[in-house]
């Protein structure tokens, strides 16, 4: 091996040791002020009795339903490029400690909730897959604390990063050196480094460690921060993004970067889990019912082939994470200028099917059948029974409840 490559190797473990710690030790705010405004932002904490500690922050997206991350509940394998690290299975009593806190401090007045289940998707990556949802036991009431509406839509969400800073409130410590975690500060002067296919943003540094499914910022998320979200400027009670990791300044006294999971591209999956979860004591806000018609057309989301009608059916382009009404087709059939047919769906000319990750590639790839409803709950049913049924998520409740399992 040559020094260059002995040099470009040593470099690559450095950068992703970098990353596998960020992602570990979840990454206040620094430089942010003490937050009592910003309810949606909440600390995630594990433990017994009046022992928790504080592991991450979340967003309330619902009466009922955190936004997270999969990190904070889960290992994370150790890799040579940081992209090629994979997230582990969320254990299956993860859920018997976990809580969250809806009040500015986890101290004096701190209003703690019971988590009842961590739901996450099926593919692990680290870079463009750290997301979670957390469902509550009980209902967390407006005059405790008002959920945020998530950005569910490519339109939206370029709206948001046009202002190119972002808002944060969450958790963590103010200073890489510190232990103050538990008190909701927040900045809204955060930098937006990087957003991948939006013009006069310059990414080539970034591209290393995350994925076209993120979005970078500069300083300011910390330690105890994953988790929370990218606040939009113009309404501070919307979020675009969840924040995954971060990284430290060259004499590790700063956080000088943090990494977030874009909202809109996980827009299925944050819907039905909140739709899911629902009850009349939390009902689902608009934003998630309206996301799914019951006659819908193609490129709407769908649950199942019976909502786009007889001549479309519900598919999956993006490995799993999503799915959408497509129009059906013959083979060799015309499906319009830039599409073309492909097993049985009308397809993007360009586009090579996405990998299943996880999920089984036999028949039409990424079928979502109307147990994928059920599956976010059940997990763990098709293996007891022998069915193979083709929901993907996997869902952790507390003891006594359904294992932790991806259904495939």
């Amino acid at each position: 091996m040559s020094a260059v490559t002995a040099g470009r190797r040593v470099a690559a473990l450095a950068v992703a040791a970098s990353a596998m710690m960020a992602a570990r030790e979840a990454g206040a705010v620094q430089g942010g002020g003490e937050d009592r405004s910003t309810t949606h932002a909440v600390a995630i904490a594990r433990g017994t009795g009046g022992a928790r500690s504080v592991e991450c922050s979340g967003t309330l997206v619902s009466a009922n339903v955190v936004l997270g991350v999969r990190h904070c509940f889960t290992s994370v394998s150790p890799a040579e490029r940081p992209c090629d690290a994979r997230l582990g299975e969320v254990a299956a009593d993860i859920a018997d400690d976990l809580w969250v806190n809806v009040s500015p401090s986890i101290r004096e007045g701190a209003i703690w909730k019971k988590v009842d289940s961590v739901r996450v998707p099926e593919p692990t990556a680290l870079c463009g897959d750290d997301i979670a949802l957390l469902v509550l036991a009980e209902p967390v009431a407006m005059s405790e604390a008002v959920p945020a509406r998530p950005v569910t839509d490519e339109a939206t969400f370029h709206r948001a990063v046009e202002q190119r800073v972002l808002g944060l409130a969450a958790f963590g410590v103010t200073d890489p050196r510190a232990s103050d975690l538990g008190t909701r500060r927040s900045r809204y002067d955060i930098p937006i480094r990087c957003v991948r296919g939006v013009a006069g943003f310059t990414c080539d540094a970034d591209r290393d460690f995350t994925s076209d499914r993120e979005i970078t910022s500069g300083g300011g998320p910390c330690r105890g921060d994953s988790g929370g979200g990218a606040i939009a400027l113009s309404d501070h009670g919307v979020v675009f993004g969840v924040l995954s990791r971060g990284s430290l300044g060259a004499e590790g006294t700063s956080c000088a970067l943090g990494v977030f999971e874009r909202t809109d591209l996980w827009a299925w999956f944050i819907a039905r889990t909140v739709i899911d979860a629902a009850s009349e004591a939390a009902p689902a806000p608009a934003w998630a019912t309206a996301l799914f018609p019951a006659s819908a057309r193609p490129g709407e989301l769908c649950v199942a082939d019976s909502a786009c009608g007889p001549d479309a059916a519900c598919v999956t382009r993006d490995g799993r994470r999503s799915f959408v009404c497509v129009a059906r087709c013959v083979q060799n059939a015309y499906c319009g200028e830039g599409s073309r047919c492909e097993d049985g769906t009308c397809a993007p000319a360009l586009e090579s099917a996405a990998p299943a990750a996880g999920c089984s590639t036999g028949g039409r790839a990424g079928v979502a059948p109307t147990s994928v409803l059920v599956a976010l709950v059940l997990a763990g049913v098709s293996a007891r029974t022998g069915r193979r049924d083709r929901g993907c998520g996997a869902s952790s409740r507390s003891s006594g409840r359904s294992p932790a399992r991806r259904w495939r």
